[in-house]
């Protein structure tokens, strides 16, 4: 997917000095990087281990079949195993791997005894209307690009379809390698695997309708957008989070915390007295500190922070 977000996007200027000699750096800096997350895993960035029942390859009528009634009546996690168009409808904007908002040990509110979110599996209505939203957006950005002129906006435009066409070819098996697949989830077709160049399409998307020219088009969009958010979150309030200890733990994890493990990530320090292991669950793998800190990871954190700020002022002087 960054091969072809970088051939799209820059085009002939790869072959240029500047942008040659700026990624020669990069990937000698990087290959130290990914030489020490090898020593830590086992394996390189390329290398990925199957978990068992990836071994098997989507049938073609995975990537046109649908089925409407079961959409529209069950849109939950497993329900749309042999439909990519029906995971891709019910994930874009909502859940429909229940990772997130609607994770059965969600933010939310708790129930059964304290132990299930109040979201999981998530609201049918919400996930309706979820369905609704993403059809409009694909629709509308495929009516778009047909009758876009501009090749610099058709680029940014197509850059989400090219990420989810790396996912089919996964799903296909059509570079005959190794098998990735599971028939019985229509597993990985998650929007998160492309989400980083589906969001310029997105953006494609806003430019079109001219949002950032008509302000009362941005100020609907923002409302009915923010509306949308706070009902399929479903967001505790106040009240919730002063009674209730298990929020306060989670919320200070990821303020006051966080800053004082970035201080012990780039300058080795122990800082930090809030671990995930401490502040949480002992048992919760999700938030273990390293044992082991390693200098690659510091120097390309702080790099890429400097390299920000070097952008940022770099663009405050031209105006």
């Amino acid at each position: 997917m960054l091969l072809i977000t970088v051939f799209v996007i820059f085009n002939k200027k790869i072959f240029q000095l500047q942008f040659l000699s700026i990624n020669i750096i990069s990937l000698l800096i990087f290959s130290y990087l990914i030489y020490e997350n090898y020593l830590i895993n086992g394996n390189y960035l390329w290398q990925h281990i199957a978990p068992p029942f990836y071994e098997s390859t989507a049938d073609f009528s995975y990537i046109y079949n649908i089925n409407l009634k079961e959409l529209w009546n069950t849109p939950y996690r497993n329900s749309q195993r042999d439909s990519m168009i029906g995971i891709l409808l019910t994930d874009t904007f909502a859940d429909y791997w229940q990772r997130y908002w609607f994770h059965y040990d969600g933010w939310g509110l708790k129930i059964n005894g304290n132990t299930v979110s109040k979201n999981y599996p998530g609201n049918l209505n919400i996930i309706r209307l979820s369905i609704a939203i993403s059809f409009t957006f694909y629709l509308s950005v495929i009516i778009f690009l047909i009758q876009e002129k501009n090749k610099k906006l058709f680029s940014f435009g197509i850059l989400g379809f090219l990420g989810l066409l790396a996912l089919i070819i996964n799903a296909l098996n059509l570079l005959g390698t190794k098998q990735f697949f599971d028939v019985t989830k229509g597993d990985p077709m998650k929007t998160h695997l492309f989400s980083f160049i589906l969001i310029f399409t997105f953006l494609y998307f806003l430019i079109k309708i001219r949002i950032h020219k008509n302000f009362l088009i941005f100020s609907l969009f923002a409302l009915l957008l923010n509306l949308f958010l706070i009902m399929m979150l479903s967001p505790v309030g106040v009240y919730e989070i002063i009674n209730t200890p298990s929020l306060q733990s989670r919320i200070y994890h990821f303020g006051p915390c966080q800053f004082t493990l970035f201080i012990d990530s780039i300058f080795s320090t122990e800082f930090s007295q809030c671990g995930g292991s401490e502040i949480l669950n002992p048992k919760n793998t999700y938030f273990l500190k390293v044992g082991n800190k390693f200098f690659a990871n510091n120097f390309a954190l702080i790099i890429s922070f400097l390299s920000i700020l070097f952008y940022y002022l770099k663009q405050k002087t031209k105006k």
